[in-house]
């Protein structure tokens, strides 16, 4: 298997760990029969519908919400959705920051991507991301949500 991006040349930055080749070799297996099964169905509504649930779920959407809440005079919310965030974002960048695990399309060709990241996919910020914004949701309105409805949504997510 020809690689684009060869997995050895990781950025060298001090403390920065990489996942082992055997410890990567099972995700690689389930990340292309996942991708392979997503991407093989291609329709330009379905992408689109793909792009908005990652464009509302993304990172930088989280950082707004508690000053909008605080705004609108709803602090137990705008706490709520504070607290998410800075664990959100202290756990997944702590993360990225020391453990690196090569994209997909870094380690097979075949795999279409929109966006070439060359940062580490672990953990995946989009998948992450979701999963808080489908608990947040849940705690902002006391709504207690079935798991399956967490599961859904991060399948759209990849």
């Amino acid at each position: 298997m020809t690689s684009s991006f060869p997995v050895r040349s990781k950025p060298s930055i001090p403390l920065l760990f990489s996942i082992a080749e055997y410890e990567n070799s099972p995700f690689n297996l389930s990340d292309r029969y996942i991708l392979n099964r997503i991407q093989c169905f291609r329709h330009w509504a379905l992408f689109r519908f793909s792009i908005f649930f990652t464009a509302i779920t993304s990172i930088e959407m989280i950082f707004p919400l508690p000053l909008i809440c605080f705004c609108l005079g709803a602090d137990v919310a705008g706490t709520i959705s504070l607290t998410y965030a800075l664990v959100l974002v202290f756990v997944t960048q702590v993360l990225k920051r020391f453990i690196w695990r090569p994209r997909p399309w870094m380690l097979d060709e075949s795999i279409i991507v929109w966006k070439r990241d060359k940062t580490s996919s672990f953990p995946s910020r989009g998948v992450v991301c979701s999963v808080v914004f489908c608990f947040l949701l849940s705690d902002m309105s006391r709504w207690d949500h079935p798991v399956w409805l967490t599961l859904v949504v991060v399948f759209y997510q990849a």
